[in-house]
């Protein structure tokens, strides 16, 4: 009888931890709002043609969104759930010379934190209206803004460590699982997405 109470007790300890460990993974909040999202993956379509295709694809679904049920579109390079592969060392004017900082780097378009709803904390969102967003600009999250040392991160500039070219920080946003919740959030470098080989998928809500 002890034995079989012993037994009984294991299982409902079990049970209530197994509850408590779903009610987690249903309900965490992630950064950002994953209901009503569809993701295509762009990545057998031929570099040289993917932002050709998927420019036309968003354009039409943009323009017929009442009828197709789709209110915005997105090209990324990446997307949360899905392997970040670039890690890259970034450096700022406090990093001491001959270091860097590893951080994941991704490429977004000018829709991405809309489509996304991604929490934008300090500055602004990446625009066609501005030329150098394209190349000069990028946007971080909470965890990069702390990792180099810094209480805001809006208007400082940081740099690539294989590329000397400052890049200005124009906007910082909420940190997001990219991946497992077993897992630290790691910090994150938002590029703009401009190349074909940047874009590897195509999101819509």
């Amino acid at each position: 009888i002890l034995i079989q109470f012993l037994i009984t007790i294991v299982l409902i300890v079990g049970e209530i931890t197994i509850i408590k460990q779903i009610h987690f993974m249903k309900n965490h909040d992630l950064g950002f709002d994953q209901d009503n999202l569809l993701t295509i993956s762009l990545q057998n379509l031929e570099e040289s043609e993917r932002i050709a295709k998927a420019e036309i694809l968003k354009e039409r679904i943009q323009t017929h969104s009442a009828s197709y049920g789709f209110s915005q579109a997105t090209l990324s390079e990446n997307v949360p759930g899905y392997y970040f592969q670039n890690m890259f060392g970034v450096k700022n004017e406090n990093t001491p010379p001959g270091t860097s900082q590893e951080m994941v780097v991704t490429s977004i378009d000018d829709n991405f934190i809309d489509v996304y709803r991604f929490r934008l904390l300090e500055g602004r969102d990446f625009s066609v209206g501005f030329a150098t967003d394209k190349d000069a600009s990028v946007i971080l999250n909470q965890s990069a803004v702390k990792t180099a040392g810094w209480t805001d991160g809006t208007g400082k500039k940081i740099y690539f460590a294989h590329d000397d070219r400052p890049l200005n920080i124009v906007g910082v946003v909420g940190d997001i699982h990219l991946g497992s919740l077993k897992h630290n959030i790691e910090p994150v470098v938002y590029r703009y997405a401009d190349s074909d080989w940047l874009i590897a998928f195509l999101t819509l809500r």
